[in-house]
């Protein structure tokens, strides 16, 4: 059975099995900062070999630098995904409102909405509209603690439009919100990123899964989507980044559920500037990582995100 152990045993165990700790003091340090599973168990089978030995001369202080390098990832990809869920929001809200009127009685109900038979829309609505619910139990108990946003509006017209409640919502309820919408009303938000409409339903599926990640603090550079992005009309990016297709499988050798095909999917869903942006903090932090860590690991992680030597030209590929 497993048993505890002390920062000492785990140090004389780790040594055994190849990795170099110079200083026991900043190692019990750290590990008490982020935790040992989070920090060892998390980040070492970048470092590890089929025998779960560390490579030649593998310091703790890569571990460390790559589970740095992972933060800082899941800050620049939270931000890229947040810019795009703020747009997402004011369009369907936009065009929620000019259409169904921005009374909540009016716009929210199943006339205006398409789903299958086996589908909960009271369930749904339920759920979309629970936090904007706490803010206004909370107003209604004159607790102290309000959302300006959602009180004021109230307040004075008794009606929440749907851009006050999109502010609320989380990126999961907005993508259900999407895939249940009519499919006219669908295809208008899909046009305004030159997109299809059942594109744009699986990159918001795709990237709510991204975003999680980020929020929960999860492993980000080696994350994997269930099902793969949609990419039959995008070939043309995996040819010019020279991403070989796998026939087996059907999918493309990166890009299709790792850390690329988000990128592959931002570059069709931000504008050109914050794209540029985003892609330069990537690489600043990959060559930051890259001086830190051997080269062999550091070709694991690359491979794990899915970038291959070309990945970079994606900025200059146009649609």
């Amino acid at each position: 059975m497993k048993k505890y152990l002390t920062i000492e045993e785990r140090i004389e165990k780790l040594k055994k099995q190849g990795l170099i700790i110079n200083n026991n003091e900043f190692f019990n340090q750290k590990v008490k900062e982020i935790g040992y599973y989070k920090l060892i168990n998390g980040y070492r089978h970048v470092f590890i070999d089929n025998s779960k030995q560390y490579y030649n001369n593998v310091k703790f202080e890569e571990l460390l630098a790559l589970y740095e390098f992972d933060n800082k990832l899941r800050n620049i990809t939270l931000k890229a995904i947040c810019d795009f869920e703020i747009n997402i929001k004011s369009l369907i809200s936009e065009l929620f409102s000019k259409k169904y009127s921005i009374d909540d009685s009016k716009y929210f109900t199943e006339e205006n909405f398409n789903f299958k038979k086996d589908f909960d829309f009271n369930s749904f609505k339920e759920k979309f509209l629970k936090e904007t619910n706490k803010i206004l139990k909370a107003y209604n108990e004159q607790d102290k603690i309000f959302n300006s946003a959602v009180i004021n509006f109230y307040s004075k017209y008794k009606i929440l439009p749907l851009w006050i409640i999109m502010k609320n919502a989380t990126i999961g309820n907005v993508s259900i919100f999407y895939s249940i919408m009519k499919e006219t009303d669908r295809i208008a938000i899909a046009k305004e990123f030159n997109l299809i409409s059942v594109y744009l339903e699986n990159y918001l599926k795709n990237i709510t899964l991204f975003r999680n990640v980020c929020a929960h603090n999860e492993r980000l550079f080696d994350f994997k989507t269930e099902n793969a992005i949609r990419m039959k009309s995008y070939r043309g990016f995996y040819t010019k980044l020279k991403i070989d297709f796998n026939e087996k499988t059907n999918l493309f050798q990166f890009g299709s559920k790792d850390y690329m095909s988000l990128i592959i999917m931002l570059k069709l869903l931000t504008p050109k500037k914050k794209f540029n942006e985003f892609i330069m903090q990537i690489k600043t932090n990959l060559k930051h990582l890259k001086s830190k860590i051997n080269k062999v690991s550091y070709l694991k992680v690359c491979r794990s995100l899915g970038l291959n030597k070309n990945w970079l030209k994606i900025k200059n590929i146009n649609r």
